[in-house]
């Protein structure tokens, strides 16, 4: 990982403490904010080392975020919508057999000729 990644994150780190400094005004949330930035600037394997947790914790969040949402939007989105669907329209697709018939293939009757297969579109 390059130093400029490793600082970066490092510095987010630090900032987010900051953030929470002035959100919850804990004296200590601001002294963990000073030690990352002191831990990014003078000790870079400590810091490579945190670097690597947070992206490793970053990519455990997205992994498992990006199943919750699309969970939400399949259940909540898309479901509705498939029952409503269902509930107001016809058998467009013919998957159940209209009563009377033995079977579910509908034969055409047309013959098939040449200029049929020439532009089937």
């Amino acid at each position: 990982m390059k130093r400029e990644k490793i600082l970066e994150n490092l510095a987010v780190i630090s900032i987010g403490f900051m953030v929470l400094y002035f959100l919850f005004k804990k004296f200590w949330l601001l002294d963990v904010s000073l030690a990352v930035l002191l831990i990014a600037v003078f000790i870079k394997p400590l810091a490579k080392l945190i670097s690597r947790g947070w992206m490793k914790l970053a990519e455990g969040m997205g992994f498992v975020m990006s199943k919750v949402l699309l969970s939400i939007i399949f259940f909540l989105i898309l479901t509705p919508i498939a029952f409503l669907q269902k509930i107001t329209s016809k058998d467009n697709l013919r998957l159940k057999k209209e009563p009377g018939k033995s079977l579910y293939f509908e034969r055409e009757g047309h013959e098939f000729t040449k200029e049929d297969l020439e532009n089937p579109w």
